[in-house]
C-alpha cells in the first residue's frame, strides 16, 4: 500500500515549473486541455508558465467535447495531474486521435507513457485542492 504525500501550493507550483521547462524545450502547442475539472487546474497553471502563447480549452470534461479533433493537428496538449493505470489516456487518445500528453506524476505501473511527466512517485499524491484526511 502506498503512503500519502500531500502537496502544498508551493510544492505543487514547483512541479508545474518543472513540467513547463520540459514542454518549453519541445514543439510549440497552440492549445492545452485538461481531461476533467482537476486537470483544468493543472492546464491553466501550466499555460501561465510555458513561454509561448497557448489557449486553454475550458470544457470541464474532455470526453464531452464534440467535433473534429483533426482540426487540432499536433497543436493540442492533453494534460492531467496524474496518470495511474493509463486507461483514461488510452481512451482519450483513441477518441481524439491526439498524441501529446503531459502529467505531473506517472504511476510506475501505468501502461501509458505520457509525452512529458515530472516524476514517478512512490507515494499517493494529494493535491492542494483535494481533501485527504491528514
Amino acid at each position: 500500500m502506498k503512503s500519502i504525500k500531500h502537496l502544498d501550493w508551493n510544492g505543487y507550483h514547483g512541479y508545474i515549473d518543472r513540467l513547463a521547462k520540459k514542454i518549453d524545450s519541445k514543439p510549440i502547442y497552440k492549445y492545452i486541455a485538461g481531461i476533467d475539472i482537476d486537470d483544468m487546474i493543472v492546464a491553466v497553471h501550466l499555460s501561465h508558465k510555458i513561454s509561448f502563447p497557448v489557449k486553454v480549452i475550458t470544457d470541464i470534461n474532455l470526453f464531452s467535447l464534440v467535433g473534429d479533433f483533426t482540426d487540432f493537428n499536433d497543436d493540442l496538449l492533453i494534460v492531467s495531474n496524474v496518470v495511474e493505470t493509463g486507461n483514461t489516456f488510452d481512451n482519450i487518445m483513441k477518441q481524439t486521435g491526439q498524441s501529446h500528453t503531459a502529467v505531473l506524476f506517472k504511476d510506475k505501473d501505468s501502461k501509458f507513457k505520457p509525452t512529458y511527466y515530472v516524476e514517478v512517485p512512490e507515494d499517493r499524491i494529494y493535491f492542494p485542492w483535494e481533501k485527504c484526511g491528514i
